[in-house]
């Protein structure tokens, strides 16, 4: 998924403190990658900024963040492929499988004196992951996908009326075969951010 405002995500989430800041023909990707043997899956999530138009594009690898709630192999009859998406502000990213939902913060640990010394003693508190899996019911399935991202207030719609939904927290929507559409989200993400 390409970042809507990667100099936002840089400077909150990144990992990638070699480059000053992102240009304009760069892209700021975040990626679901996937490693298997016969019985298990590991997944992790990776940044990457691809610079075009050099000889060998460039790539930078920037944060990794691996997913350990969710294990199971991907599905090749599946209607559908897992996905990632990171709706704003760029905190909280949810990994889509067919049978599961994964939720994971990616914020980058605060630049305080107390992480310093809990990093230095190796006792930094894990990151939130959660996941929400379907596998107990085998006739559920994640058919469909979407992104839901937090609106300013106030939005106006095409025909100049206010918008009367608005959405808070930043989610996925899923239309799930036998069930419908389920929404999940994230609220009071701010705690997973950074400290301002």
């Amino acid at each position: 998924k390409t970042l809507q405002n990667p100099a936002y995500w840089r400077n909150e989430m990144s990992q990638l403190n070699t480059v000053s800041r992102i240009r304009d023909d760069q892209q700021h990707l975040l990626l679901l990658a996937h490693f298997s043997d016969k019985s298990t899956s590991r997944y992790s999530l990776v940044e990457v900024i691809v610079t075009p138009g050099t000889s060998e594009q460039d790539l930078e690898v920037g944060m990794v963040r691996p997913l350990s709630a969710y294990s199971t192999p991907p599905n090749t009859h599946a209607h559908t492929k897992p996905r990632v998406y990171l709706p704003r502000p760029a905190i909280i990213a949810f990994a889509v499988f067919s049978p599961a939902v994964v939720s994971a913060s990616i914020a980058r640990p605060p630049d305080s004196p107390d992480a310093q010394l809990m990093q230095d003693s190796h006792i930094l508190p894990t990151p939130y992951e959660d996941v929400v899996d379907l596998r107990q019911d085998s006739t559920l399935e994640i058919v469909g996908t979407g992104a839901e991202e937090p609106h300013s207030s106030g939005s106006v719609s095409d025909e100049g009326k206010t918008s009367r939904v608005k959405t808070k927290n930043p989610g996925v929507v899923l239309l799930v075969r036998a069930a419908g559409i389920l929404r999940l989200a994230v609220t009071d993400v701010e705690r997973f951010g950074p400290e301002k």
